[in-house]
């Protein structure tokens, strides 16, 4: 079980995106935009980071069918009342998308 601080605002995005190119190309477009960001290779770093802090989360639909969405759910709901982290989805079209 993880405990959680909170951190001051952090600005950077973590970018948890472990199959094909989207993570390289989302920081591509973040760092083509000044937005400071960071890619996470597998659950553990963007654990890791998250304790570090972040302003907000980039990641693909199929985290929602693996065993980091319990983690990554407690870590929302130890935030603070006053702290929103956005959480943006990357998702596909088609009979395998998970529909979200």
């Amino acid at each position: 079980m993880h405990r959680w601080r909170a951190l001051p605002m952090i600005k950077r995005i973590l970018i948890y995106a472990p199959y094909g190119q989207n993570a390289k190309l989302a920081a591509k477009v973040f760092d083509a935009s000044g937005i400071d960001n960071f890619i996470c290779s597998d659950s553990d770093e963007l654990i890791l980071e998250l304790a570090r802090g972040a302003g907000a989360i980039l990641t693909v639909e199929e985290v929602l069918a693996s065993p980091l969405l319990p983690t990554l759910s407690q870590y929302v709901a130890s935030q603070p009342t006053w702290s929103d982290i956005p959480i943006m989805l990357l998702t596909k079209r088609g009979a395998d998308s998970l529909g979200v």
